[in-house]
């Protein structure tokens, strides 16, 4: 039989080896961590997907222009219209759909941007649930090689 004291010996000598596992799993962790959230290093390994969210980010960013309503004097409508660059509009009238700026453009902008966010999304969640599941397995094919 095993006396109190080297069953105690044996305790403590366990508990330090899983104090000292626990440190190095929580310094892995912290590491592996630190290279997920690498900006420079994740642009280096998927270029593409750093494009896409920085288009998605500069649509999101820039403001929508503004429409601005302009009181012209005669003179200046007649020198427009020599220029031809008058374009009259009533208020309450919208452009024709299937111009630029008209409905079916902002239709479709709205459309692939709502996919291209919907896509980044799946691309970056999937991104960190691969990285993270390969590093957990790692970590746990380490620790069983240690153990025997």
């Amino acid at each position: 039989m095993d006396d109190p004291a080297s069953r105690a010996n044996g305790l403590r000598r366990r508990m330090q080896e899983t104090r000292k596992q626990l440190y190095r799993d929580v310094d892995g962790l912290v590491h592996d961590a630190r290279g997920v959230v690498d900006w420079r290093r994740n642009v280096k390994r998927f270029p593409w997907l750093a494009v896409g969210a920085a288009a998605a980010l500069g649509y999101l960013v820039i403001p929508k222009r503004q429409k601005s309503t302009t009181h012209l004097d005669a003179e200046t409508l007649a020198d427009l219209a020599r220029a031809k660059r008058l374009v009259v509009r009533f208020e309450g009238e919208t452009e024709k759909a299937g111009t630029v700026g008209g409905t079916l453009a902002k239709t479709l902008l709205t459309a692939v941007g709502r996919e291209a966010g919907t896509w980044l999304r799946k691309q970056v969640t999937g991104f960190v649930n691969a990285e993270l599941g390969r590093r957990f397995e790692h970590r746990r094919r380490y620790e069983e090689s240690e153990s025997e």
